[in-house]
């Protein structure tokens, strides 16, 4: 299912709803979803080769990333256009250039401490996959009482910059534990 306007349309609803949607029309011209309408093929490997040229101009190089076909899987749906989709991309094969203002303003100032105890609890992850990662973030949750975005958005922005991600447990999984473990102490130095 695809959302528009706050209504979910499905795939089969798509040729009339996409002549009529201003915004599936983005930076990039055309997104991929109106570019390919009368042959929808949203195969992964179609999203990847009408992804690569986007890819390339951002020089974003996903061929040796070890779970790139589930890394570009749960971006896919993260912007209207190609081009959205690459730059969502750049943070998970290049470190961090910049943080968004508004989100460490938001969630970041004050949360050191919830950094730091996330960290360790992380770190001492045995089984790096989502399930694992997003039950640790649930009992963590739940022993502080604090919630889900108090708990969640300032780990999503130390590994992405910003709070644009798939699920928190996803997305620590898509890193390597080493670089999810780096990635928040870079942030946490920050904010000491």
């Amino acid at each position: 299912l695809l959302m528009s306007g706050g209504m979910q349309r499905s795939y089969a609803e798509l040729p009339g709803w996409i002549e009529t949607s201003p915004s599936l029309v983005g930076e990039a011209g055309c997104p991929w979803v109106l570019a390919n309408r009368g042959t929808f093929d949203h195969s992964l490997d179609n999203f990847i080769n009408e992804l690569n040229p986007f890819l390339k101009e951002e020089d974003i190089d996903l061929s040796d990333h070890p779970k790139r076909d589930i890394l570009i899987e749960a971006m896919r749906s993260s912007s209207n256009t190609l081009k959205g989709v690459a730059q969502n991309l750049k943070c998970y094969v290049s470190d961090i250039s910049e943080y968004n203002n508004k989100a460490i303003q938001k969630f970041v100032q004050g949360s050191v401490e919830i950094l730091k105890d996330l960290r360790f609890r992380i770190n001492n992850v045995d089984s790096w996959t989502e399930e694992e990662l997003d039950a640790t973030l649930s009992k963590y949750r739940n022993e502080k009482n604090l919630s889900t975005p108090q708990v969640n958005q300032p780990i999503r922005v130390a590994l992405t910059g910003s709070t644009n991600s798939p699920s928190l447990g996803m997305t620590l999984f898509l890193f390597d534990k080493n670089e999810a473990i780096s990635r928040i102490d870079k942030l946490i130095d920050l904010q000491s």
